[in-house]
């Protein structure tokens, strides 16, 4: 029931991203595969393409890691980051931004005898009324002021939300409608115009969408285009 009535909703309508996780959701899955909007996926990618790749969707862990053994969700989420969204994504860039600028940084909470420990640790001591990083807090309170436990988690992200609103919106455009992207035959032209309206708008943050499409087409124009190619 939850599918259809996600897939009848507008691309920017309130709900559809959950409801449409709720509906693919697998309790036995090692992870949530669905990624960043997922079910815009459907609607901005050919038939043709989506068919052509449908190989790199399926539900398996992310980088050929191993599938972890069954356990709580959470249990299963840490296994997917620990074999593949540390090493192929955080770890990776923070390692080349900072030798970039001739910087040391050190993740004193991956050292590997903490990392052992906190995967037999029951997930009662991981999560606890709503409280994540709960065993952390506990210990953290004894040597440290409350207000660094109340602060609003803070990224390294870069604010390419506003920049696609502001100060990149034409270059989105004028990439991303560009007729020979559009003749790549990998989006929907009308699609991808709806994802720069809404995001300009403000109605949804599809910045992530509109990076990744911008991603593939300067490596389009890179690698593959004779007229622009540069390696």
């Amino acid at each position: 029931i939850v599918g259809p009535v996600a897939a009848a909703l507008p691309m920017e309508g309130p709900g559809k991203n959950l409801l449409h996780a709720i509906a693919h959701h697998r309790p036995d899955a090692p992870g949530y595969r669905l990624g960043i909007y997922p079910y815009i996926r459907n609607d901005l990618l050919t038939p043709e393409f989506q068919r052509a790749a449908a190989a790199a969707w399926r539900d398996e862990p992310a980088g050929g890691a191993p599938s972890p053994p069954p356990a709580d969700l959470v249990s299963r989420l840490q296994a997917i980051d620990t074999a593949a969204y540390l090493p192929d994504d955080i770890l990776g860039k923070v390692d080349r931004a900072s030798m970039a600028h001739s910087l040391e940084v050190r993740a004193p909470l991956l050292d590997y005898p903490l990392v052992e420990f906190m995967a037999r640790v029951p997930i009662t001591f991981k999560i606890r009324g709503g409280a994540t990083k709960y065993l952390l807090r506990q210990w953290g309170r004894s040597v440290l002021p409350e207000s660094v436990f109340t602060k609003k988690k803070q990224g390294f992200a870069v604010p390419k939300s506003a920049w696609f609103q502001r100060e990149l919106r034409g270059v989105a455009r004028e990439r991303l409608l560009d007729p020979r992207a559009l003749a790549r035959g990998i989006v929907r032209p009308d699609r991808v115009a709806a994802v720069l309206r809404a995001h300009e708008s403000g109605a949804r943050d599809y910045s992530d969408w509109i990076w990744c499409l911008l991603v593939l087409e300067e490596w389009h124009r890179t690698f593959l285009d004779p007229e622009t190619r540069r390696v």
